[in-house]
């Protein structure tokens, strides 16, 4: 806790880029979503955001944990309900949409090349969440905390409801929160915005969890095995016109690689092929040498302002041991 001028305050630090990116924390995001949410009072307003140096400050919150028994308690049971409608009523929209389906793939395939083993123990659930989640929808409308548990709401002496750690904040169904907080808590069902999808969310919620914590467990104790080959080195040339070596791990889209350098891009949609904020042009001697971009690639590049033969998005072009010395140049910002 910090003390200054403004009072008691609380600094924020990210996790290094790496961890981050494996766990899917996007700071930009969630300092988006808590400035949305403090416009409404929900969450503790935003006074300093450090991109570079990955930290934010915010004022110290003086409140309590809610109680686990907290859907016993009837003021917080309507105060709770009230927080969940609130939160579907936010514009959400600039935040990136997470598609809870993808994600779980993600979380997957990572949790695979870090511990093969623990992930396939998953891999029924994840079929079984997959299948089901492809047939269910509805608008991507909300504002999502995206860890909407009670350590996460804070009690104030008023009785006042706030939110804080947004780090998986995005916009998304307005029942994911409430599937998040029914793993835990019995008789939420009724506050669904479509019952008859209900227990698929809050299966494929708890999937996610699960998912989550066994890679940072991974991640924790370096559970991968080291090695034995080094990594393929990509040719990155940054804005200033400076090439670097840099090593690129096989296996993962060099997007990944990209956004954890100083000088590298901000990959905004972590992914998702929605953003093309990992612009990139691919050196002419490489580009017959990864696969053609599809269709939604080529519709988002041909809306940038910077686009030219060789461009591609990072996000979709995926580094491998052939691809040894394939040299990229990011491309100026939008």
């Amino acid at each position: 806790m910090l003390q200054d001028e403004r009072g008691r305050l609380v600094r924020r630090e990210w996790a290094a880029p790496r961890v981050a990116r494996e766990l899917g924390i996007n700071p930009d995001a969630e300092v988006d979503a808590q400035r949305l949410a403090a416009e409404q009072g929900l969450a503790p307003a935003v006074l300093e955001y450090d991109r570079t140096r990955r930290f934010m400050v915010m004022p110290f919150v003086d409140g309590e944990p809610l109680e686990a028994d907290w859907n016993t308690r009837p003021a917080r049971r309507r105060a709770m309900h009230e927080l969940i409608s609130r939160l579907r009523s936010i514009d959400p929209s600039p935040l990136p949409t997470l598609d809870v389906a993808a994600r779980l793939l993600e979380l997957h395939d990572r949790l695979e090349r870090h511990a093969p083993e623990r992930a396939r123990s998953y891999r029924h659930e994840l079929d079984w969440c997959s299948e089901r989640m492809a047939l269910i929808g509805g608008p991507v409308t909300a504002l999502v905390h995206g860890d909407l548990t009670p350590d996460n709401v804070l009690v104030r002496a008023d009785g006042s409801l706030c939110l804080i750690d947004w780090e998986y904040a995005h916009r998304g169904h307005g029942d994911e929160d409430l599937a998040g907080l029914a793993l835990a808590t019995r008789g939420l069902d009724e506050w669904s915005l479509a019952p008859e999808e209900f227990d698929v969310r809050v299966r494929a919620r708890g999937l996610l969890d699960d998912l989550w914590r066994e890679l940072a467990a991974a991640l924790a104790s370096d559970a991968r095995p080291g090695q034995t080959r080094p990594m393929p080195t990509l040719k990155v040339i940054d804005r200033d016109g400076h090439e670097h070596d840099v090593p690129a791990r096989a296996g993962v889209k060099i997007m990944e690689t990209l956004r954890e350098l100083d000088y590298g891009i901000a990959a905004i949609c972590g992914g998702m092929c929605s953003c093309a904020t990992c612009h990139v042009y691919v050196d002419p001697a490489w580009s017959g040498k990864i696969p053609a971009p599809m269709s939604d690639e080529r519709e988002l590049l041909q809306e940038l302002a910077h686009h030219k033969d060789g461009s591609r998005l990072s996000c979709q072009i995926d580094m491998t041991e052939e691809l040894d010395g394939l040299r990229v140049t990011i491309a100026p910002d939008e």
